[in-house]
């Protein structure tokens, strides 16, 4: 077998990227081989048209491709008239040839679509599915024909890139494969990811009761549920760590007996762990995009996170102490990147990675001066970011939180936690207990209580 040299599938924030490596590749009914003749055929089908689908309308790559390549797929499917203006979609997608001729019943009216289980627009081979011009918007399109029939899945295609939308996620999300470049490669495992979402049984209810997009769509909202409670807890504690790390040092002449410099320690600290928690977000969800190597390697966050990870797990012979301030260098470097934007910094055409610059002012160094002027230890520091970019340990395991499956809105109710507390140096050790400060002490004696009642 031949890999492909990047992902099989884009996931613009439709799925949880963790859903995918703790769920599916391990769900028996994903380690079947039911893909292999579908690539056969489907690959035959493209080696005979290859010359022809750039040249070929609209009408004629869905005759000679798309509507073979949907028959493949299991789809049993009313393609509308191609000289329709855009009121129903290019395909409705039924289960069965019952549905489909008991939808005729209906035809003409918006009951024709009930008994259908996903719609399906498509396009000329160049066509650019995320332009916008004064005739044509496709994304908008298929999200309409979701809307307008209330149907909960939407594939939409050029014949190059296919994708899936649903009605409950916002207009861009999507998942995306480029199915030319699996099939020239012959990857049979990339292709499983073609077959398995975009087949007629992924939009069918299972003899379980649920349909495979809903099932991995689920999972991945009741991940992002849970990770945003667990994450209200690790904030708390890299809240601790950051600011420790600027009281504790000497050249920060901090007085922590002081109230007025409690609360300029907060405040900044909060600063901060925004700035780490925006970067994280913005990664996940490809704000800043991960896909440029040069950014990736040499300036992303995602780096950073995974360097401390394999440190803290003791999978290098390194140590971080509460001496060196490298990290905070580092992360300042992209701070300014970000703030500033990488055309504004004069980085060379050869090694050009484009980041837009953030305008809001989080990271605008002269609007946070102490932030500028403050050092914190390495340990501090690689502690906070640990904990702000991995899970709480399970089964012995510490995963990467998967920051595209949470929304705006989660960051918010974490900022707003965040307000509700004052910096105070605490008599005794502290540690957080169900999003709330405790002594050690008091949490040990409840963990006893808890124990005690069963």
């Amino acid at each position: 077998m031949t890999e492909t040299s990047k992902s099989p599938y884009r996931n613009s924030n439709l799925f949880s990227k963790y859903y995918f490596d703790t769920y599916l590749i391990t769900n028996p009914e994903w380690k079947k081989d039911d893909h292999l003749k579908a690539f056969e055929e489907i690959k035959k089908i493209y080696f005979e048209e290859e010359k022809r689908l750039k040249i070929y309308n609209e009408s004629q790559l869905r005759l000679n491709f798309f509507d073979k390549i949907f028959t493949v797929l299991g789809f049993k499917y009313e393609p509308a008239e191609p000289t329709q203006e855009n009121t129903i979609p290019d395909y409705t997608f039924f289960s069965d040839q019952k549905n489909r001729d008991d939808a005729y019943q209906n035809e003409g009216t918006i009951s024709f679509f009930v008994n259908a289980i996903a719609m399906g627009e498509v396009k000329q081979w160049n066509v650019d599915l995320d332009k916008i011009t004064k005739t044509e918007y496709p994304v908008r399109q298929i999200r309409d024909y979701l809307d307008s029939a209330d149907k909960k899945w939407g594939i939409l295609s050029n014949g190059q890139l296919w994708r899936i939308y649903s009605k409950s996620k916002r207009r861009d999300d999507c998942f995306e494969i480029d199915l030319p470049s699996l099939i020239k490669a012959n990857d049979k495992e990339a292709f499983r990811f073609f077959y398995y979402f975009f087949r007629k049984d992924a939009f069918v209810p299972s003899r379980d009761g649920e349909a495979f997009l809903n099932r991995v769509l689920q999972g991945s909202v009741n991940y992002a549920v849970e990770i945003g409670k667990d994450l209200k807890d690790n904030v708390y504690w890299a809240m601790k760590r950051i600011a420790e790390g600027f009281i504790e040092r000497p050249s920060n002449n901090l007085n922590k007996n002081n109230p007025a410099t409690l609360t300029r320690v907060q405040n900044n600290t909060m600063i901060l762990l925004y700035r780490i928690l925006f970067l994280l977000y913005a990664e996940g969800k490809g704000l800043l995009d991960l896909d440029d190597q040069h950014y990736k390697y040499y300036y992303s966050f995602d780096r950073t996170k995974h360097a401390i990870a394999d440190v803290q797990d003791g999978r290098v012979d390194y140590r971080y102490d509460t001496n060196k301030t490298a990290l905070l260098n580092e992360i300042k470097d992209l701070f300014n990147l970000v703030n500033k934007g990488s055309e504004a910094l004069c980085i060379s055409k050869e090694e050009m990675c484009y980041v837009p610059p953030y305008n809001g002012g989080l990271f605008d160094p002269e609007k946070h001066l102490d932030l500028e002027n403050w050092l914190i230890g390495d340990k501090y520091l690689a502690d906070a970011i640990d904990f702000l970019s991995r899970s709480k340990p399970k089964d012995g395991q510490r995963n990467f939180i998967d920051y595209s499956t949470l929304e705006i809105r989660h960051l918010g109710e974490i900022y707003e936690g965040l307000l509700e507390y004052k910096l105070k140096v605490a008599d005794s050790d502290l540690i957080v207990s169900d999003s709330s400060w405790v002594t050690l002490e008091e949490y040990n004696a409840n963990r006893k209580q808890k124990k005690s009642i069963w």
